[in-house]
């Protein structure tokens, strides 16, 4: 287009064996059948976690932030990538087995549904920065977490040590279509390309960030980030704090210290 070459490369989220054994498990131990009208119901039931389950022993560690780190690490080789060439990655949502809904709020910086307060995942994974205060709701009440690394469009690639070459990426949910654009590609995407989108299944040109004009979607990102600054300074919550080194050495010594004078109180 444009007498550019695009390079296109679909990427799918499929379940591992383990997940696949450890959901059939849990379909077999909740395995109810009734008799309903003369007929037979079969129910089961099971847990699922599109982009893995959180690690109780790990900081920070939460279906939100495993969404967002597994989506920033997607083709993260970026071998595909060469010549001066856009570089598409398309983001098949679409698996039967874990992506069954539509979770396009996620391509927004931030949702909110009842009083819950959410992060978008997959904004944050191609727009976020290290550091970045996350929403979190759950049990009735907000909690922040942050980003534990960059966003693909902020990172530089271990692979090839250089910026994400990354022209843009497509998500693509049951019903939703959508083109997330990196702000400063070193090969943008054409014109004609981003005509072209349009055209395509459920393409939402709402939901979209792309270069229509030129700059737009860096200027649109950093409207995004600071409407979220400005939400959680209203709603006076802040990014939790790490433990310094330092306080946590005291917190040990305390503890050794209790311990030391309960056994010499007791002998």
């Amino acid at each position: 287009m444009d007498g550019v070459e695009t390079i296109v490369e679909v990427w799918t989220r499929n379940l591992s064996k383990e997940e696949r054994e450890r959901i059939k498990a849990q379909q077999a131990t909740s395995s109810r059948t009734e008799q309903v009208n003369g007929g037979t119901i079969t129910t089961s039931v099971a847990a699922i976690a599109p982009f893995g389950a959180p690690d109780p022993s790990k900081k920070g560690d939460s279906i939100l932030t495993n969404i967002i780190s597994r989506i920033a690490a997607i083709k993260e080789r970026e071998h595909q990538a060469h010549g001066r060439r856009p570089f598409v990655l398309w983001i098949d949502l679409q698996s039967e087995g874990s992506l069954v809904f539509d979770y396009s709020d996620h391509l927004q910086p931030l949702m909110s549904w009842n009083g819950a307060v959410q992060s978008g995942a997959y904004w944050h994974a191609l727009y976020g920065r290290k550091g970045d205060i996350l929403f979190e709701s759950g049990g009735g009440r907000i909690r922040t977490n942050a980003m534990q690394h960059e966003g693909r469009y902020n990172q530089q690639m271990k692979e090839h040590g250089g910026p994400t070459r990354i022209s843009g990426c497509i998500f693509a949910s049951p019903r939703t279509t959508v083109v997330m654009e990196h702000p400063a590609a070193a090969f943008p995407l054409t014109a004609s390309f981003r005509k072209q989108l349009i055209n395509l299944p459920w393409f939402n040109i709402g939901l979209s960030l792309a270069n229509w004009s030129e700059h737009l979607v860096e200027s649109i990102v950093h409207v995004q980030r600071n409407l979220v600054v400005a939400v959680v300074k209203a709603l006076g919550l802040s990014s939790p704090q790490p433990q310094s080194c330092i306080l946590r050495c005291i917190r040990r010594f305390r503890v050794w210290l209790t311990a030391i004078v309960g056994r010499l109180r007791s002998s």
